[in-house]
């Protein structure tokens, strides 16, 4: 954008009312122009565009100092939406988001994945049912993100790597052609990092560790998801941790995948996973023999990645519906055990997004680029 231009800076202004007023959450426009350096008649014509494009409303009016009440703003905060979907072998989720991340809706259904047109088919008709339940204006929506269980290439438009679902070479523009509207395609584990920092924006250096039925992982530095060359954030589900240990779907033998996910969990403790931690909570003697094994092949993964670079520790996935803080902290007390050095303290806290991280991450990617390019 040339701000030297007349459109270009009236631009730039309009961007930084709605910006001011995006993070200030309600404020007057004297407030705007303290925060902005802008000039009160500069601020109000842009008020009136921007109340004219339906992005922002007015408030409440301010306790009187003396003078005319100062009236107040906000944002509109679902003058556009957007929508996230996330494939998994045995079923798809989906959440519908407003301007601020905040679920207005979410659904899913067993759709067990199968890469031919029958799938997606069927996936379509789930997502654009929920659309229109939702019933908001199409103009509205600013596309759909679609997570899966697989490698993206950089260019966002074919998977290179996935063998979970067994989708290598799909392309997005299978998904484009179920929907009238933009559509993009994430890998789950990245996409799901990516929703932890805008939750988070204090987040700067972390693992995020998905303890979803198929283990992942992503690796945010300076506060954003560190991409790799040729592959994702991070692999280190296929981290190995020991040379002759189960087989993984890699083909490979001791992967973390094979010790860490909740698959694993739920095959050597023959129950579901909220079962198990149910039992786990009350004291059961066979459920705390599990987990202290499967937290230690854990403490065993961090400890590696923080060989390389010490970070704090997110545990998201679908573990994390289930797990307490107690959990949580005997995980820490393991990792500190496991390290070579006494003194190694180990951050870990739990994701605030729950197993609908990757979706809500596919959503937010257009809500980001619409904030800031507004």
């Amino acid at each position: 954008m040339d701000i030297h231009s007349s459109i270009g800076l009236k631009r730039l202004n309009l961007q930084k009312v709605y910006h001011y007023l995006y993070n200030a959450r309600s404020s007057s426009k004297l407030d705007i122009s303290n925060g902005t350096g802008l000039s009160i008649p500069t601020i109000a014509s842009n008020i009136v565009e921007l109340e004219k494009r339906g992005l922002i409303r007015e408030g409440h009016e301010f306790k009187s100092t003396g003078g005319r009440r100062a009236q107040s703003y906000s944002i509109c905060e679902t003058a556009r939406i957007a929508i996230g979907v996330e494939i998994l072998k045995e079923e798809v989720k989906i959440v519908a988001i407003d301007l601020y991340g905040n679920i207005i809706d979410d659904s899913r259904k067993e759709i067990p994945f199968v890469n031919n047109a029958s799938y997606f088919g069927e996936f379509g008709r789930f997502v654009n049912e929920f659309i229109e339940r939702i019933a908001f204006p199409k103009g509205s929506i600013l596309g759909i993100g679609v997570a899966l269980q697989g490698l993206v290439s950089e260019d966002g438009q074919t998977v290179v790597y996935s063998e979970i679902l067994k989708a290598d070479g799909l392309k997005l523009k299978t998904f484009r052609k179920l929907f009238d509207f933009e559509c993009r395609m994430f890998h789950d584990t990245e996409i799901a990092a990516l929703a932890e920092i805008w939750n988070c924006p204090e987040t700067q250096n972390a693992v995020y560790i998905a303890l979803n039925r198929y283990f992942g992982g992503a690796l945010i530095l300076n506060g954003e998801v560190r991409r790799t060359q040729k592959l994702s954030s991070a692999t280190i589900e296929h981290m190995r941790i020991s040379l002759d240990g189960p087989l993984c779907y890699c083909g490979k033998r001791g992967c973390a995948e094979s010790f860490c996910g909740a698959n694993h969990l739920t095959a050597i403790s023959g129950m579901p996973a909220e079962e198990f931690f149910e039992k786990l909570h009350a004291g059961d003697t066979n459920c705390v023999s599990i987990w202290q094994t499967f937290t230690r092949n854990l403490a065993v993964v961090i400890n590696n990645i923080h060989m390389v670079v010490n970070c704090d520790v997110i545990l998201g996935g679908y573990l994390n519906l289930f797990m307490s803080d107690d959990d949580v902290r005997f995980i820490e007390e393991t990792v500190r055990d496991e390290h070579f050095n006494n003194g190694f303290s180990c951050v870990i806290r739990r994701s605030r997004l729950g197993d609908k991280a990757p979706a809500m991450g596919a959503a937010l990617d257009f809500i980001d680029e619409f904030i800031c390019d507004l």
